[in-house]
């Protein structure tokens, strides 16, 4: 699985480029809301499905449609943030509460003299 994030980034990157480029909801910078959204999605190919990834790729993926709401009016940055703050508390309260295992990013690793 790892071997395929650097193409759906480049994927993504160009789907975004695109999308900037025919003006589809032109004050959308879609480069930007493609890239918080593979920025979310990639943890969870590289490193598999653990509390760490859980956060971290669906706190990205709602940066990306919020920024999407921001950009398309639909919000304003004084709630987008407030939102973001909101929906980082609930998944680290669901992370501490879904049966999900720990990351190995944070185990404990020998230390060497």
């Amino acid at each position: 699985m790892k071997k395929i994030i650097g193409p759906i980034l480049i994927i993504l990157t160009g789907i975004g480029w695109l999308l900037n480029t025919l003006e589809v909801f032109p004050n959308v910078d879609w480069l930007w809301t493609m890239a918080l959204a593979g920025a979310g999605i990639a943890p969870f190919f590289w490193l598999g499905l653990d509390r760490f990834t859980f956060i971290v790729g669906l706190f990205l993926i709602g940066c990306s449609a919020c920024s999407l709401l921001r950009q398309t009016g639909r919000i304003d940055t004084n709630l987008e943030v407030p939102i973001l703050v909101i929906l980082f508390g609930i998944l680290s309260l669901a992370a501490e509460v879904l049966p999900l295992k720990k990351s190995e990013l944070f185990k404990d690793q020998p230390h060497s003299t």
